[in-house]
């Protein structure tokens, strides 16, 4: 029995702040790897690019046939 796995990890560092009170809320995620830096103007995007960080792709297999 094969128990091989592969592990993925990633990791940012994660700032949030308003410009004032009344401010929405902005972020930034900078790669730990990288250093590259993204901005974003709401939490529903910083949290849209983190899920599409995560997202599971299951690879197929090469004798499967086209769809």
């Amino acid at each position: 029995m094969d128990t091989k796995r592969t592990v993925v990890y990633t990791a940012y560092l994660v700032r949030l702040w308003q410009e004032n009170e009344q401010s929405p809320w902005r972020a930034s995620a900078q790669s730990a790897v990288t250093g590259e830096r993204i901005y974003f103007t709401d939490l529903e995007s910083l949290f849209a690019f983190l899920q599409a960080q995560t997202v599971v792709v299951v690879p197929r297999p090469k004798d499967a046939p086209d769809v």
